[in-house]
């Protein structure tokens, strides 16, 4: 079974965090190819291929040390650019490569096979990376290395053809720094230098002459310095010998071009196991990436549910956070959706980011930020949020966000989800609620979709509260010290709770400057009575709520406190048993070793002792 998850709009990955999740996700790829396949948001899915992924990071984690350290020692030495790799399929038309290309392919071959052979080890009944194997790459290697060292350096004494030519290139080298040396301190020269060392341009040994001293019988110029005032000249002595030098380099490179046609020849007829060697490379980062980013930002393995249209969530969370309040979410099959109410600040756009994260990391292969989760796989996310205005086509907040709308129900498909923060908030709270409701109504008729959204509209939470085939729920808000709690209520909504918010910030920043507290004495009095009653009532039921779940809380560690006392009390009671069985144990000990030594006395004395004792 295939699906296709479209995100709407693709500008909507930048509002949930996209390309800050996949840098944290990316930090421990070594290939651009990991790091560019990872980045792209998934677009085409096949569910098989997710659980694969699935169990490959599961394993992975299982012995992610050890992997890990694979990774570290051996991947990491290959080049992480492609362009090398593009190469590759130009061996078999007989493209003569280069000592840095061949050694790079020498690479590919044994950091796979070491790769193998601990993937073997640790999962003998599962190999579920495999790698072909084929002696003449082994053979191909093998040979390789004996002239060619890991940092691509050519060990010239170890091939006979090179070790002559460069036994001779030494040699001659040698004479010509002697010689130059020699030169530099000659009359000739005397007095003329820049400085006293020579270089080596165009292949070719130089001294550094001062451009006002230079004579033609010192030698030709052969480069100049940038500002003109240094000559850099061969002197006529060194001319013979240079050229001699360049003949035996050109010797050498005949040679070692003709070694990297016999190799090249050797790897024409393996360059699709060798780029299978190197996607195996790939997978293995890949999948190292996926284990790394599970382990360090807590992620789990989710259960797909194909019979159930529902959400379920259990302790989801923002995998950027750190210590993020977690929070549950469940939207049965036979529910509409979710909506969410309460302040700003709260954590209701934080909330739907994990929500849609979740889907796609799940569409994407990777664990989930949640303890716990089933997904249903859905054929379409849907995230709307921010200011939808548009400048470029001359389009209010308003008509850009209802223009998205109408086309995302003009492409939405058979099953979808749909997550939109802070629903018509640029325009009359009456008219949005009513649009919203409409809305909603339209999306469910097309093809009963989710829907998870979050509102401040009065109307709206009172409609959707009132329609039980939604869940009602707000974030809750601890009025005693004026700060958001991050944590979802279900059962009813939430006030915004704008005034005491404003009052906060005054008080914060302003020191409760009494002129600025005149503004919510204003606006109390002009906002309308009912409005202000039907808020009063969720702020009083929000901070009922929120005292409920302090007081809940303050329960369960009373409880468990009391367990601990209880478990500890045990424990002084055993050891006092233990002490007083001790001491008995002891005394009888002491009595029982009495008797055996009376009866031990008793067993020696005859009849007559008795009799004497008797009498005494």
């Amino acid at each position: 079974m295939n699906t296709i998850p479209l995100i709407y709009d693709l500008e909507s990955t930048e509002l949930l965090d996209w390309q800050s999740v996949i840098d944290a996700l990316v930090k421990n790829s070594h290939f651009n190819a990991t790091k560019h396949s990872l980045r792209v948001p998934p677009d085409r899915v096949d569910l098989k291929a997710i659980e694969y992924d699935y169990s490959i990071t599961d394993s992975f984690i299982l012995h992610y040390e050890q992997l890990n350290s694979l990774h570290s020692q051996h991947i990491s030495s290959l080049p992480s650019e492609h362009n090398v790799y593009e190469i590759i399929p130009f061996l078999k038309k007989h493209r003569v490569f280069e000592i840095q290309e061949l050694n790079i392919i020498a690479k590919i071959t044994e950091t796979s096979g070491r790769v193998t052979k601990t993937i073997n080890e640790l999962f003998p009944q599962n190999n579920f990376l495999y790698c072909d194997h084929h002696k003449n790459l082994t053979l191909f290697t093998r040979r390789f290395r004996e002239l060619v060292d890991h940092n691509g350096e050519i060990q010239y004494h170890k091939e006979p053809r090179l070790n002559k030519l460069f036994k001779k290139l030494t040699q001659l080298e040698g004479k010509i720094r002697h010689l130059i040396q020699t030169i530099s301190q000659s009359k000739s020269f005397h007095g003329r230098l820049q400085y006293e060392t020579y270089d080596i341009i165009n292949d070719r040994f130089v001294l550094a002459v001062r451009s006002d001293s230079y004579e033609s019988q010192l030698g030709p110029i052969i480069s100049k310095s940038a500002s003109g005032l240094t000559l850099f000249v061969e002197p006529f002595d060194l001319r013979n010998l240079a050229n001699e030098r360049l003949v035996i380099r050109a010797e050498i490179d005949a040679v070692i071009e003709q070694i990297c046609r016999e190799f090249s020849q050797m790897l024409s007829d393996y360059s699709e196991i060798i780029l299978n060697k190197l996607h195996f490379l790939q997978n293995f980062d890949d999948f190292n990436s996926r284990a790394s980013f599970a382990l360090t930002h807590k992620l789990n393995r989710p259960q797909i549910d194909f019979n159930n249209k529902r959400i379920e969530l259990h302790d989801a969370f923002h995998p950027l956070l750190n210590e993020p309040v977690k929070n549950d979410v469940t939207i049965n099959d036979s529910e509409k959706g979710l909506i969410i109410s309460g302040p700003n600040t709260g954590g209701k756009t934080v909330l739907l980011k994990s929500i849609a994260l979740c889907y796609l990391f799940f569409y994407k292969g990777l664990f989930v930020p949640a303890k716990k989760a089933k997904i249903f796989p859905f054929n379409q996310i849907f995230y709307f949020s921010n200011d939808f205005q548009d400048i470029g086509q001359g389009l209010s907040s308003f008509a850009s966000e209802s223009l998205r709308y109408l086309n995302m129900i003009n492409n939405i498909q058979s099953s979808s989800l749909v997550i939109i923060d802070e629903i018509f908030n640029s325009t009359s709270s009456e008219e949005a609620s009513s649009l919203a409701l409409g809305l909603l109504d339209l999306i469910y008729k097309k093809n009963q979709s989710k829907v998870v959204l979050s509102t401040h509209h009065q109307m709206l939470k009172t409609m959707i509260h009132s329609d039980k085939s939604y869940i009602s729920s707000h974030m809750l808000f601890d009025l005693e010290n004026n700060r958001p709690l991050y944590k979802m209520q279900y059962g009813e909504p939430g006030s915004s709770l704008a005034f005491v918010i404003f009052d906060k910030l005054v008080n914060e920043f302003f020191g409760g400057a009494t002129e600025l507290k005149e503004i919510t004495l204003k606006a109390g009095q002009v906002y309308d009575k009912k409005q202000m009653s039907y808020e009063s009532l969720l702020q009083e039921v929000s901070q009922k709520n929120a005292q409920l779940t302090k007081l809940l809380r303050e329960n369960r560690d009373l409880n468990s406190e009391l367990k601990n006392q209880k478990k500890s009390m045990e424990g002084v009671l055993t050891l006092e048993k233990q002490k007083l069985l001790e001491d008995f144990n002891r005394k009888i000990n002491t009595l029982l070793s009495r008797a055996r030594q009376l009866k031990a006395e008793s067993a020696k004395l005859t009849k007559k002792d008795f009799e004497k004792q008797e009498s005494e």
